[in-house]
């Protein structure tokens, strides 16, 4: 398998690492990246300023920051790769936006469900679209069929879970390009545009949110036959003793504040007419 990897933070991990002392207990640092629409960071190199920072999950951040004031909290942007890293650190790190999955289970807990999403799909430019239109279904692109065809070009965010189905394809992808960093996916999306990319991995308020201010009909969002109904996104601290206590507070807060509720929400006034009732169907039962 032909992987190309770009990896401009991974020089920096080691030192960034290192440069984050072992707080006190009474301390939490919150790993994070940006994931617009979700979350735009505001940041002085790793430092977030949360209070800056733009999106319903940073909201939901301030509304932990108040409703747990016996912890000091400080945010840490960083890649996918490099959060890794910081929860296998112990350094008392903990987040909101990871789905749970076999790998992730070794070094995190996983606690309260912060918001289910419509699983992943692909982008595509009309010209590659046009070029592999032959792997669409009723249910949407065979992405089987498309990384085994080994001439698509995939370009995925690395270190990002797209559930485990689409986890365990990609790895067989024969020609995929693997972008390590912040705001990776923005990159993929212009790679996508300049036709060095077949296809991009996304999910759909992504695509959607690099869109605006665009060309109408220069991207293709398309359904992935082999992705779940939905996606799954669960607070989650590192795996230890510490992380085992800190999770069940923040867990108690998610579900006191009714923060899935608020991501229905936002789901409902941000997305087109036809996308929201998908939203509504995912989240049949669980709504108050």
């Amino acid at each position: 398998m032909k992987i190309l990897w770009i990896a401009t933070l991974m020089s920096m991990v080691g030192s960034w690492v290192l440069a984050v002392e072992k707080p006190k207990t009474e301390t939490i640092q919150w790993a994070m990246t940006d994931f617009p629409p979700f979350i735009l960071l505001s940041s002085d190199g790793a430092n977030v300023d949360i209070q800056k920072s733009q999106g319903p999950f940073a909201e939901i951040y301030r509304e932990l920051v108040r409703s747990l004031p016996q912890y000091e909290h400080k945010f840490v942007r960083a890649s996918f790769l490099r959060a890794e890293r910081l929860f296998l650190s112990h350094r008392h790190f903990c987040t909101l936006l990871l789905q749970d999955t076999p790998a992730r289970s070794h070094y995190l807990i996983f606690g309260a469900e912060v918001a289910r999403a419509l699983p992943i799909g692909l982008v595509m430019s009309p010209g590659s679209y046009s070029k592999f239109q032959q792997y669409e279904t009723a249910d949407g692109m065979e992405l089987t069929k498309l990384v085994q065809a080994g001439d698509f070009r995939l370009g995925v965010v690395q270190g990002r879970s797209y559930s485990n189905q689409i986890d365990r394809l990609i790895v067989r992808a024969k020609d995929s390009y693997r972008h390590v960093s912040d705001q990776a996916v923005g990159g993929l999306f212009v790679m996508l545009e300049k036709n060095r990319l077949d296809g991009v991995l996304s999910y759909y308020l992504e695509e959607w949110d690099h869109r605006k201010g665009r060309e109408a009909g220069a991207l293709k969002y398309l359904a992935v036959k082999e992705a779940p109904a939905y996606i799954s996104v669960r607070a989650s601290c590192e795996k230890t003793p510490w992380g085992e206590s800190t999770i069940k507070e923040i867990s108690k807060v998610v579900e006191e504040k009714n923060v899935r509720s608020r991501i229905y929400d936002y789901f409902q006034k941000s997305l087109p007419k036809e996308m929201r009732g998908k939203v509504r169907e995912i989240y049949r039962g669980l709504l108050p």
